[in-house]
């Protein structure tokens, strides 16, 4: 049977997308469809089987409002920007602007992460070819947002060895740039596993520069949050736990694209924390040391 916003069957579904516009209301409801109602490209994970919203739907207020199931995608990162945003406010220190930098650089890109992700959300009822563009917005602003991950990981942990640091920088941007321009050539309508290797290259340089770190003092930070960015990917790449839980289990609540959304999140959240921290520790050192 149909999911609705309270109530409604097939014949209302069938309705509403024959009206064109679909969104549209019957009786006053906002008709959700089945994965089989649905056009083939927003079919992709054959777990998830209701709580659509109808093809075409243009509504904003739809997106936003109903409780579909892309309403947690949408929202995990629309409520995470407002502080993604608070931190390009950062005053730049002038003992250490390199590190200031590294980290607005960083809220930038976590910023325009999920922004991008709002809007493909919020559009994946749109018609396919606005659908597919914002797809590849979405995913070159996630490879850039890793790429950043490890820019910032990079300036701090090789901070006193600039000769070092900016060659793998310089590696870094010269890997980034093209995946970037890969995902907005498509290539990341593919298989999910395409999508992971292109955003794991800039990560190798971020394990590049953890290895070679003069310091341990980013080993227990860096290893959790490795760990909590290898658990997001397994769980995003293995449509997990819904495979586990069957069909229409976890459509709108608890699916493994809501859960990868979170826990990105909270990647970039310990990166900036932990990287914020350091800063305010060697600009006290230097503080220290000037007196």
């Amino acid at each position: 049977e149909q999911s609705t916003m309270g109530g409604g069957g097939r014949g209302e579904a069938a309705a509403a997308a024959a009206a064109g516009t679909a969104g549209t209301k019957i009786n006053g409801k906002v008709v959700l469809c089945k994965r089989s109602d649905v056009q083939p490209h927003r079919q992709s994970n054959q777990f998830i089987s209701s709580y659509y919203l109808p093809d075409e739907d243009r509504s904003l207020i739809h997106a936003l409002l109903t409780f579909h199931n892309q309403t947690l995608n949408i929202w995990t990162h629309l409520l995470g920007l407002p502080y993604c945003l608070y931190l390009l406010l950062r005053e730049i220190d002038g003992t250490h602007p390199q590190l200031s930098w590294a980290l607005v650089l960083h809220a930038f890109f976590g910023s325009l992460c999920g922004l991008a992700s709002v809007a493909y959300h919020v559009v994946e009822a749109f018609p396919r070819d606005t659908y597919m563009l914002l797809l590849r917005i979405d995913q070159a602003s996630a490879l850039s947002a890793c790429a950043s991950h490890s820019f910032l990981i990079a300036t701090f942990e090789l901070y006193e060895h600039p000769a070092l640091r900016a060659a793998l920088l310089a590696t870094l941007t010269l890997v980034t740039a093209p995946g970037v321009w890969s995902m907005l050539r498509g290539v990341g309508e593919g298989p999910k596993q395409t999508t992971a290797l292109y955003m794991g290259v800039p990560f190798a340089i971020a394990l590049a520069a953890w290895a070679m770190a003069p310091h341990g003092e980013s080993t227990p930070a860096l290893t959790r949050i490795g760990l909590t960015m290898s658990v997001a990917t397994a769980i995003w790449i293995g449509k997990l736990p819904e495979r586990w839980l069957g069909a229409g289990s976890l459509d709108r609540v608890g699916n493994s694209h809501n859960l990868m959304h979170v826990l990105v999140f909270f990647v970039f959240v310990q990166l900036q924390w932990h990287y914020d921290a350091l800063h305010d520790a060697r600009t006290a050192e230097r503080a220290l040391a000037a007196a």
